[in-house]
């Protein structure tokens, strides 16, 4: 058993209303393939590309959340990518864009492999308007890089329309 503090970027404990307990799961979430290759377990994998976004948009007050996978059959050095699962209002016009590689705010995290929140979407050069969606004012993005060992694989996105700026300590905790 560790013991751990959460931290401001001070390095002052952070303040938690209520208590978080992490447990390590005792669950496989692999099974040995033909050829003895590891093959992820279907029925965890669909729940968790389910559960994390609409968890995500709920622990951090947002409007909207989406992962972003590799379209097609395309896997390593994708360039376009499209929401696999996505929640909140505008989770259908979400679904429905392609993202490509470096461009717009998360095709730019997707090329970088860097997580950031821009908290003012409308006046970032990346920004790109959603097909389909009203022009919002003071719209709020948070990105971070999906990745297997090194690879940058995808992007989990979440959205904030107006309300409180996205901070360090949320990043940290979508990263």
């Amino acid at each position: 058993t560790q013991v751990r503090t959460a931290e401001d970027p001070a390095g002052k404990p952070l303040a938690i209303d209520g208590s978080i307990v992490l447990v390590e799961p005792d669950i496989e979430l692999y099974e040995l393939g033909a050829g003895g290759m590891q093959e992820p377990r279907k029925a965890w994998t669909e729940a968790a590309r389910r559960l994390y976004p609409q968890a995500a948009r709920e622990l951090l007050q947002a409007d909207n959340s989406a992962i972003f996978l590799p379209e097609g059959s395309a896997d390593v050095g994708a360039q376009s990518f499209r929401a696999i699962v996505a929640e909140g209002a505008i989770a259908p016009q979400l679904k429905d864009m392609s993202i490509q590689s470096g461009v717009g705010i998360i095709g730019s995290v997707i090329a970088s492999g860097r997580a950031e929140f821009v908290n003012d979407a409308d006046h970032d050069p990346r920004g790109v308007q959603i097909a389909g969606t009203p022009l919002e004012s003071d719209e709020r993005l948070m990105v971070a890089p999906l990745r297997a060992g090194k690879a940058v694989k995808g992007a989990m996105a979440v959205w904030r329309k107006a309300g409180r700026p996205f901070r360090d300590s949320e990043l940290e905790f979508l990263v």
